[in-house]
């Protein structure tokens, strides 16, 4: 395994899938973007929880994310954020992207299967060598073949591995002890 000091070309990516169709609304417990404010600048382009609306004075009552400090704001000054419909989370290294989860929302039909096309397009654009998706054994699992999956023996799955992943960077210390490959042998 590695040692937690070791510097490596490693990246983690959130990404979400907006349906640009749907409209966006102010709804208690949701969030929003502030904008337009002249007393409190300082806060347009924050992001606050909207916790419930006050209909005798017309504000919301919004929590800002950060620092939890609580303020009332009139509705025109917030702009909703939109509902993510689809997601994954995942990390790359080197030339490699390996996903480790994803999601959709079940009503929006086929909108995971897009999400995915999409974001095997994306790494090809930006020349990633290959898209890990883990295992398929299971029939909950079908799409991954369906997108091109698949199954590589572990010896050719570390070959294609240690080929773009890029190097890694040791520091002085750990380097004393081992080569990188040594240290990182499965």
């Amino acid at each position: 395994t590695a040692d937690a000091s070791t510097s490596i070309n490693f990246s983690l990516h959130c990404i979400e899938l907006f349906d640009a169709r749907q409209k966006a609304c102010l709804v208690g417990g949701g969030c929003a973007t502030i904008q337009g404010l002249v007393t409190r600048s300082d806060l347009n382009g924050r992001v606050v929880e909207l916790l419930h609306f006050d209909e005798p004075t017309g504000r919301w009552a919004v929590q800002l994310e950060s620092d939890k400090e609580r303020l009332r704001v009139r509705a025109v000054c917030l702009l909703p954020l939109p509902v993510p419909i689809a997601g994954e989370i995942g990390f790359t290294v080197g030339k490699v992207y390996t996903s480790l989860s994803g999601w959709s929302e079940r009503e929006s039909g086929g909108v995971g299967w897009t999400q995915l096309v999409l974001l095997g397009r994306w790494l090809e654009q930006r020349g990633f060598a290959f898209w890990s998706l883990g295992h398929c054994y299971s029939p909950e699992m079908e799409y991954k073949r369906q997108l091109g999956h698949r199954v590589y023996q572990r010896k050719d799955f570390l070959t294609l591995l240690r080929k773009y992943r890029g190097p890694f960077e040791p520091d002085d210390a750990a380097s004393a002890s081992s080569t990188p490959e040594e240290r990182f042998q499965p």
